[in-house]
């Protein structure tokens, strides 16, 4: 059994320095462990005035690829972008040689 008078633990922002030390310790297990650092990705749409209309981002790691963004504004909802985007970022986890990908959402995202 942990002693907690014995840490000083703290729940902060996501933003506060210790993350990048976490991650990088992280990193450095996973390598020793033979696990490659994370490679993230970028897969945007812009109309033709350049705005930005919608998106995907996330990152492969070992072999999923990890979905952490996704966005399509309201405007273009329902004709397909989204749709366009996941299987464009299914391609590209398929040349990572990933076995699967991990998208978490809430339902009103995709009614």
């Amino acid at each position: 059994m942990i002693d907690d008078r014995k840490y000083n633990i703290s729940i902060v922002s996501d933003s506060d320095p210790d993350r990048d030390v976490l991650l990088s310790k992280l990193q450095a297990f996973n390598a020793s462990k033979g696990v490659a650092p994370a490679v993230p990705f970028l897969i945007k749409i812009h109309a033709s005035n350049k705005e930005l209309i919608a998106g995907i981002a996330g990152r492969s790691l070992a072999d999923w690829m990890l979905l952490e963004l996704l966005w399509v504004d309201t405007v273009y909802r329902g004709c397909g972008l989204g749709q366009k985007l996941l299987k464009l970022a299914e391609r590209e986890a398929k040349q990572r040689k990933c076995i699967g990908m991990l998208l978490d959402t809430f339902d009103f995202h995709a009614p």
